[in-house]
């Protein structure tokens, strides 16, 4: 089942970044709507949106209610200011479960900050693609120098300072010209990391990622890492693409956006307090680059009748009767963009059918025959 209510925000703290990823599709991918916004949000989007966060969750009858803290860098907003934001927050919401999750770059992370997280039970997400010669080809500071090795160094004096409760999750933007994926996912090893995921770099039919050549290198990646991580068995990280189509084939609901997953259930507050449906999808301009919507005028959900979300996420006919559809749901939803409309196999449809083949393969391979329907 679809989710039928919003159960949870991104929520843009900054508008600047001390990075300058080259994907990055806030700064480089041809959206620039962020120059006309705060570039630190205000305390009157802050209580405006503790009200609309309560008014939302009475409405619909809701106890738990979720807030990703995003950016630019979320980080730069500094601690102090953060510390209110959760004191607002936990304050003004007190009968609602409130789940907090930020992502970060990490280069700002210190043993405060840790501190803080701990004390707000704040998970955290950073942004890390792998090796050196992966990371630094990509994700460099604005004097276009990379910060693989001082990241790495931050994360090792915080797992040294709270082994017990610094324990990130971390996401990667794969990168199969630079590196296999078996080798990315025993270099995750190495380095102790048992918890990520794998992004596929933002882009669509009209607007291709950087040195696109087709799919195909993005399926031969993504089979090699699953390969890598499934013959790990009991020792296997979380890697979450994997796990969550896994689950997708055994006929779970996959929440995903990256997945085909439903957006009525989620929507981004910008750091001016307007409300979005995805930001990713302002690459594909038109309405979805325009601010419409602002919780100071509009309801949390509003973006659901707005965008017209149900038709808009209506899937094109090759996905609707694709064999494996439970399992990649589509793909992310600006990544289906063709210049009209999204009613299209996303641009990585030959990648994440392969990758949908082989997981099936090798999971029924490990089910006694009793266990295996017959196709």
């Amino acid at each position: 089942m679809k989710d039928k209510f919003l159960t949870w925000i991104i929520l843009k703290l900054t508008q600047v970044c001390n990075l300058n990823c080259t994907y990055c599709y806030v700064y480089n991918r041809g959206d620039s709507s962020w120059k006309t916004r705060p570039a630190i949000i205000s305390h009157d989007v802050i209580n405006q949106l503790v009200k609309r966060i309560n008014e939302h969750c009475e409405r619909n009858n809701l106890y738990d209610f979720g807030i990703e803290f995003h950016g630019g860098e979320p980080l730069i907003i500094g601690i102090g200011r953060f510390r209110e934001i959760l004191q607002t927050i936990t304050r003004e919401i007190p009968t609602i479960n409130l789940t907090f999750v930020i992502q970060t770059n990490g280069l700002l992370l210190t043993e405060e900050w840790v501190d803080l997280f701990e004390e707000y039970n704040v998970g955290i997400g950073i942004s890390l693609d792998g090796p050196e010669q992966i990371t630094d080809a990509n994700r460099v500071d604005h004097m276009g120098r990379g910060i693989t090795h001082k990241l790495l160094a931050i994360i090792k004096k915080l797992r040294e300072y709270n082994p017990d409760s610094f324990s990130p999750g971390f996401c990667c933007v794969v990168n199969p010209t630079l590196i296999a994926g078996d080798e990315l996912v025993r270099w995750f090893s190495q380095q102790e990391i048992d918890s990520y995921d794998l992004l596929l770099p933002d882009g669509n039919y009209i607007n291709y990622p950087a040195h696109w050549e087709g799919a195909g290198s993005y399926s031969d990646f993504l089979i090699s890492a699953f390969n890598e991580w499934f013959q790990m068995g009991a020792r296997a990280p979380r890697i979450r693409k994997f796990e969550q189509m896994i689950l997708g084939m055994f006929g779970n609901e996959i929440r995903l956006d990256s997945l085909g997953g439903d957006l009525k259930g989620i929507c981004v507050v910008e750091s001016d307090g307007g409300i979005t449906v995805n930001d990713v999808a302002r690459l594909c301009g038109g309405i979805f680059a325009k601010d419409e919507l602002t919780i100071f005028q509009n309801t949390l959900d509003s973006h659901v009748t707005h965008f017209e979300i149900d038709e808009l996420q209506e899937l094109s006919d090759k996905c609707k009767s694709c064999r494996f559809l439970s399992s990649c749901g589509g793909g992310n939803l600006p990544h289906r963009f063709d210049g009209v409309s999204f009613k299209n196999p996303s641009i990585y449809c030959e990648a994440l059918y392969n990758l949908s083949e082989h997981i099936y393969t090798r999971v029924k391979e490990t089910l006694p025959e009793s266990a295996v329907l017959q196709e």
